[in-house]
């Protein structure tokens, strides 16, 4: 799997994300990373099964960034407070 890492001003988040299925779960892909008062994360960098390494930089807070490894990244700069 992936091991994504987000950091922010004062703070610094690392969650793995698996890949694929198995037999009757599902494998979400989906992680939430929390700012507190932040209003960005300064980075996010994921590193891929490969050892290639991706950083996106200043993504601001309740953003929704889809990070594929063949296709690089969408952002998504509605809010997701709502």
């Amino acid at each position: 799997g992936a091991r994504v890492t987000v950091s922010a001003d004062s703070t610094r988040q690392v969650q793995d994300v698996g890949s694929g299925v198995s037999y009757l779960s599902f494998g979400g892909h989906d992680l939430v990373f929390g700012l507190g008062r932040d209003s960005q994360a300064d980075s996010v960098s994921v590193r891929w099964p490969n050892s290639d390494e991706q950083i996106i930089t200043n993504i601001a807070s309740n953003s929704l960034v889809e990070i594929t490894e063949q296709n690089g990244y969408t952002l998504s700069q509605r809010s997701l407070t709502q």
